[in-house]
């Protein structure tokens, strides 16, 4: 007789809104973190070409981009232990695979790398990202599409499910 085989519950992406308040989450967290760094390893020298600056602290070129390497590395390594930056766990959001299971390094890897393509412009962080999430079916952004992964509620992957009987 044949075993009917159980389906795993649909994953439900996370809504435009969810997504769009543990960007801002983010966003803020490596403000923050750069006004800090700027402060710790700015000098007083001209504004270069790629610089942060912090009243008369400046970080130019080699120092700025440092600044971003280690952000990414943040962020990669905050959803490789977790599926979570500091936004997502805020928001009660994750990364997982596409079905639902854990990201893997690779994957993440990916959406990490093309975090700053869905962060254009600069000038508005992560515009690009958020009208792709806005618009995109499974609300996704570009790097999750590229990377097979998806956000959705840390909670659940599926519909919602009847509570389980009191014990």
């Amino acid at each position: 007789m044949d075993q009917p085989t159980l389906q795993p519950p649909p994953v439900i992406p996370a809504t435009p809104g969810r997504r769009l308040a543990s960007g801002l989450i983010d966003v803020l967290v490596v403000l923050v973190a750069g006004v800090i760094y700027t402060l710790i390893f700015g000098s007083n020298q001209p504004k270069g070409a790629f610089s942060m600056t912090v009243n008369d602290k400046v970080v130019n070129n080699g120092g700025a981009w440092a600044f971003v390497g280690l952000t990414l590395v943040a962020f990669y390594l905050a959803e490789v232990v977790s599926g979570k930056t500091i936004g997502k766990q805020v928001t009660g959001l994750r990364v997982a695979m596409a079905d639902g299971q854990p990201p893997t390094p690779g994957a993440i890897f990916m959406r990490t790398l093309l975090r700053p393509i869905d962060g254009v412009p600069f000038i508005i962080p992560n515009l690009l990202g958020f009208i792709t999430v806005a618009s995109s079916k499974r609300n996704q952004r570009i790097g999750d599409m590229v990377a097979g992964t998806i956000v959705t509620s840390a909670d659940r992957t599926g519909p919602d499910l009847p509570a389980a009987p009191l014990q």
